[in-house]
This record gives C-alpha cells, structure tokens and sequence, in this order.
C-alpha cells in the first residue's frame, strides 16, 4: 500500500509539471511507435484509375495506403478497397525500409478484408514483431482508439486519434470510431493506447454491402473496423487460399421497422437455403444457434457476421408450436422474379370488402382467365386481399408459372379463377383507363397548390421546384415525380409545362431538383434527396407505391444511385440516356418492388455503358422497359409512353 501511495504522489507531481495535453500528445506517439513495426506502406501499379467516362467518371483507390504485417511468413491483412482498380502490381514497403513484391491470397468479401503475403528472407524474420490484438473482452465503448496509416513518408506512420462509440456495427462485423478514416489509412490497426491493435480499418457503409461501400464517410467522424480477433479466426481459411463471402438466408420479412418488429417471414426465395431448410411465410424466427432474437434486427445482426458455408439452427413458431431446422448458409440467391396477375386496381378505399379491378392487361393471367374490369377480387391463393398492400405481400409470395385460385365477385356472385402467374411486362399498355375522381371544392387550410419555386429544406443551401396540380386533394394520396435536372442547366418551366397535364390526369406531383453546383451532382447529395422526399412525405399525402425519380445523363447517374439507397421508398426509376455508374446494383428483392424504365439511343455515344447497365439489370431479374429514342433530350422524350408507365407502377 505504501508503495502504491508513493507512486501515486510522484505521478501527481509529475503530472503537475507537465499539461495534460502533453501527456496525452506524449501517450498517443508511444502507442503508436508500439504497433508502427507491423504499420505496412502498400503501393499499387497499373490497373484502373476511374470506372464510367465523361461526367460520370468516378475515381478509385489507387494508392499509396496501408496494411498490417501479421506474422513473420510475410502475411499481411488490409482493405479489399485498396485493389479495386485489379492492380497488376503490388509493392510492400515494412518499418524497417525494405520494398518486397505481394500477391493476393484471398479476399474476405463479406468485411472487405484482403490477405497479401511476401516473402520474407530468414535474416530479416527474425526483426519482425507481431502486433498484440486487445483481447475482446476489454474492448468497452469510449475507450481512446488511435487509427494509424503509413501513406507519407515511410519512417512516420500516420496518425487520427478518437474513441470508440460503438460495438456490433454493420450487423455484428465492425468496430466504430471517430477518429478520421480514408484511403489514408484503409486497411490499417486501430490501436489502443497501448498501442494494441483493435481490429483493421475498412471503409463498410451501414447503408450498403459493395466494394466500395463507404467512401461517402471519409473523415466524417464514422469510421470502422473489423475487430482483429474476427480477422484471426479466419486466417487460417485466407491463408488457404478461400475466398469468403457473406452468408445469405433468402427471406422477406413482414414488418418494415427492424428495431422493433419481430422476424416473422412474408417471402421465402425459392431455392435458397430458407426453402430448402423448409421455412414458410408466417414462420416467426425464435433463435439463431440458440440465441433469442426478438426484432428483425436482433436476427440480422446474427446473421450478418456469418459467412457463406457456415451451419446454423434455426428455431421458429408455426401454428403456435415450436420447431427447429438446420440451415447451410448460401454465398449467392438466384435473382428474385416478381410474379404478375395482371391487373390495376381502382385506387383509394371503397365500400366493398375486397379489390376492384380497374383496368386487365391484354395477353395476361388475369385476361386468360377471365377476369374484366368491374370485378371485386377477394382473395388471391385463399388468402382475403381488401388493399393492394395486401394484395401484392400475397403475390410476393407465390412464384411465376405455378397456378393459383384467385376469388372475385361479378355483378353480386361469387366465383374463382386459376390463374398462372407471369413475369412482370416490360411493355407499356397501349391505353390506360381515366382515374375516376369525384370534384372536390379547394381545402382553404390544405397544403400549397400551384407552382411552387424557391423551396429549401433548412440545412441545405439547394432550392427546387415543385409543382402541385390544383386537382390535388389530402384524401386521394398522389404519385410524386422527382427530375433531377443535369448541372447547370435551367429546365423547370420546361418540365412544368411538359408535365402539368399528366399531373393533373393522372394524380401526380412533380418535384424539379438541382445541384448545389453547376458544375455536378456529387453522391452526398443523395442525402439532400431523401430529405426532400421525407419533407414532401410530411407535407402532402402521397402513394408509396407510385414514387418515382427521373434524370437525363449526368443527373440519371444520380437517379440511379438515390434509388438504389432509398429502396424502400422509391417504386420507378426512369433514366434517360444514362448508364448505372460506381456500385454493382442488388438484386431484385421480393419487399422491395422496382421498375426501371430507359431512354435509350442504340446509336448513341453512350451506347456501351447503357447495354452493360441494362444487361446488369435484367440479369438481376429488374422488370426494366427501354424505349429507343434517337438523340433524346430532357424535353423531347415519349412523355405519353413515358406517363402511362408511370400511371402502371401500382400493377398486380
């Protein structure tokens, strides 16, 4: 004790003399001169420099970054960023100054880790020091983390200091801290102020699962890494050459709030390992391996760090009861098709227990088996169907070409039709029905109507255009058109006037935006585009199943990426003579309804990116409509063809 009180007061004195933020400066170099022997300097040759051309070019990793010297055989763990380009060269530069060629081993697809080795000769293993990973289970929140990079001068490592503030993020597979991350240090330790290593920065993005997920963080103050015992679990399986992958189940939930909603099954893909292992829709997922989850994301962050390959057990309840299956994780779903019946329903509530019909595609399964504009649908594969909401989760639930009964009611009787479902048409019908709409007088204390300029949300410095049809009316809700309009161009009063009637028709809202520069549109505008569409969703009653984002060239590559993260919200895609630029679209999903319609110029200059994106989509089994137009324009497009496809984005 007295030993411990005399080493105390010296420390206070010591302390005394010297300022905290020295102490801390001084704390912070030590830390990292422990780990900077294993603090790896990775210089890449050759390979890609940019992906898209023209506007749409967007700039990849290139390098110099970092990575972490494992051990004395020469492995060394890093960024799967760092070699997106396909590299035809890799040179690794240690501590102590030597420059050794590398190859790649595996990739770890699921963290976006990538395992290199060098060859090390005998005389010089024997100076390499192992980094010494902070056992798990002193890892805590608010600890000082210290993210550490080598892409200056080789003899200093780089350094960005913070905290953790958080565990378990990206459904269980990272770290988070504050400290700043980027290219600058992809790939290397986040320490302690030990200097022990936490886990390897990687950029992972909470919104997306793609090779270059994340780089709309850098240096935001959100920056992960994968914790090092995660990585030394699967060294051994890198080492040998094995790719992994992340581990898919290959089903739908019903509920749409993951925090809280439980895991109760809407869709199960055919021929995934939920439907090998015998899951149904209406199974309510219990436990994963034992462990209970209570919330779809308590189910996914048990599933999220697992890989492809691995065995689990699943315990679910069905009719009340209780059961358990064995599931095998699989490493790819085949692309998900939506069924089709073949019918628009009559929008808005009515009297009648059921679904009226308002118009029957020509050629479909509801045409060939009989069913005509007028009747009720009442159930859809002897489950009751009263909205289209209901409607379409019982659709999702079927599969094309297997028949199914689908009752109705004509002039007051009762009949059923087997019905086989098809594939959703990518053509546009030829004619659509009127909406019939009742005249309502103008609500004085309603939301604006007219033509609508200088709009702004409150944090952003952008002003859009938005135009409400005089027809509008709180209790019909309304599709919404987004234009995102190409930089530095001024076209609102020509999209007005070339839209004003279909809105009017057809019960639409137009939203006209722009960038911030007249220069581009850049990817972190996307959120600026979700806060419109939350300010308009608060403002005006719209129909989630009728929005819509459109862009000509430059402005269609925005479209294409804000659709592509906001999912959930977004039911139609058009985009005009531009290709899909910077990320590897998902596939289709079985919640998530998409169609995609292209402007297209078969003899255009843009013509090699557009087929690719095409082919990209239709692969991932996107109902996707092309319209071939010769040298399109923002204002000469099909707007009839155009606004009868958006009229149909409601089909069954």
């Amino acid at each position: 004790m007295l030993l411990l009180l005399v080493a105390f007061l010296s420390a206070t004195a010591s302390s005394a003399q010297e300022p905290i933020g020295g102490l801390e400066e001084e704390a912070f170099q030590q830390a990292m001169q422990n780990v900077a022997p294993s603090v790896v300097k990775i210089d890449t040759i050759g390979g890609l420099e940019t992906t898209g051309s023209g506007r749409n070019q967007l700039r990849i990793g290139t390098g110099p970054t970092t990575g972490l010297l494992l051990n004395a055989d020469g492995y060394i763990i890093t960024s799967s960023f760092n070699f997106i380009q396909k590299p035809s060269q890799i040179l690794v530069t240690l501590d102590l100054g030597k420059r050794f060629p590398a190859q790649i081993i595996a990739t770890d697809h699921s963290r976006l880790l990538t395992l290199l080795k060098i060859e090390i000769e005998p005389a010089l293993q024997n100076q390499i020091l192992e980094p010494e990973p902070v056992p798990a289970e002193e890892v805590e929140v608010g600890q000082w983390s210290l993210a550490i990079g080598r892409t200056f001068p080789v003899a200093q490592p780089n350094l960005s200091v913070g905290i953790l503030s958080a565990k378990n993020r990206i459904w269980g597979k990272a770290l988070q801290t504050d400290a700043k991350i980027s290219p600058n240090n992809y790939g290397g330790p986040l320490i302690d102020i030990q200097g022990r290593v936490y886990g390897v920065l990687v950029p992972l993005s909470p919104s997306q699962d793609q090779g270059i997920a994340g780089v709309q963080w850098y240096d935001s103050g959100i920056g992960f890494a994968v914790p090092i015992q995660d990585v030394l679990r699967t060294l051994s399986l890198l080492q040998s050459g094995e790719d992994l992958y992340p581990g898919l189940i290959g089903i739908a939930f019903a509920g749409k709030n993951e925090l809280f909603d439980p895991p109760l099954i809407s869709v199960v893909r055919p021929q995934s390992p939920a439907n090998e292992a015998g899951l149904l829709p209406d199974d309510v997922i219990l436990a994963v391996d034992g462990v209970k989850v209570e919330s779809i994301r308590e189910l996914k962050q048990q599933i999220g760090p697992r890989y492809a390959g691995e065995t689990l057990t699943f315990t679910y309840l069905r009719d009340d009861a209780e059961q358990k299956t064995k599931l095998t994780l699989a490493q790819e779903l085949l692309p998900y098709e939506h069924p089709f019946l073949g019918i628009l329903p009559v929008r808005g509530t009515t009297e009648n227990a059921g679904l009226p019909i308002r118009y029957v595609y020509a050629e479909s399964p509801a045409a060939d088996a009989g069913l005509e504009v007028g009747d009720l649908m009442l159930s859809i594969a002897e489950q009751p169907v009263t909205t289209l909401e209901e409607a379409r989760e019982q659709i999702n639930r079927l599969k094309v070409d297997v028949p199914c009964e689908v009752t109705f009611q004509r002039s007051g009787k009762t009949e059923v039709a087997t019905v086989k479902l098809a594939s959703l048409p990518t053509e546009i019908p030829e004619e659509l029905p009127p909406i019939l709409r009742q005249p309502q007088p103008a609500d004085p204390n309603g939301p604006a109507t007219g033509l609508l300029t200088g709009q702004k949300i409150p944090e952003f410095p952008h002003e859009y255009t938005f135009y409400v049809p005089a027809t509008y009316q709180v209790e019909e809700p309304a599709g919404l058109l987004a234009w995102l309009t190409p930089p530095g161009e001024e076209v609102g009063d020509d999209l007005v006037a070339q839209w004003k009637d279909f809105c009017e028709e057809r019960n639409f809202l137009l939203a006209i935006l722009s960038p911030d520069s007249a220069e581009s549109w850049q990817p972190t505008e996307v959120n600026y585009l979700k806060k419109v569409l939350g300010e308009l969703e608060n403002q005006y009653a719209l129909d989630p199943h009728r929005i819509a984002v459109a862009g000509w060239r430059s402005a269609g590559a925005m479209a294409f990426l804000w659709t592509f993260q906001d999912r959930e919200r977004i039911q139609g895609l058009i985009a005009c003579e531009s290709p899909l630029v910077g990320f590897r679209p998902e596939d289709n999903m079985p919640e998530m309804r998409l169609a995609i319609a292209m402007v297209h110029d078969p003899e255009g200059r843009r013509v090699e990116a557009i087929e690719g994106t095409i082919e990209a989509l239709q692969v991932r089994k996107y109902p996707l409509t092309i319209l071939n137009q010769s040298e399109p324009s923002l204002t000469d497009l099909n707007q009839e063809a155009l606004g009868r496809w958006l009229d149909s984005l409601d089909r069954l």
